[in-house]
């Protein structure tokens, strides 16, 4: 999955899909530039929407610094998921 994280209405259709797709253990990687200019989204804000939920281990690694940087989002399906934690503004 690649190029899907310039939007932030979309996280919740992204982290929901996946949820139901992957099986405990399973894991998902997606591509993206770190931030998007102009349109919104980047990945810190995904990794914190679904940090957040409390389904997945995220992990992220620098996939080009080059540029325009990109990484990849690592998301690793829990086995248990964790309560889903209230975002504090």
């Amino acid at each position: 999955m690649s190029e899907t994280l310039y939007n932030p209405d979309m996280y919740s259709v992204i982290h929901d899909v996946l949820s139901q797709l992957l099986l405990p253990n399973g894991t998902a990687i997606i591509a993206a530039k770190s931030y998007y200019f102009g349109v919104g989204g980047s990945i810190a804000e995904f990794c914190h929407f679904v940090e957040q939920k409390g389904v997945f281990a995220v992990e992220t690694e620098i996939a080009n610094d080059e540029g325009v940087r990109r990484e990849l989002v690592i998301l690793n399906k829990l086995t248990q998921p964790t309560p889903e934690v209230s975002p504090t503004r």
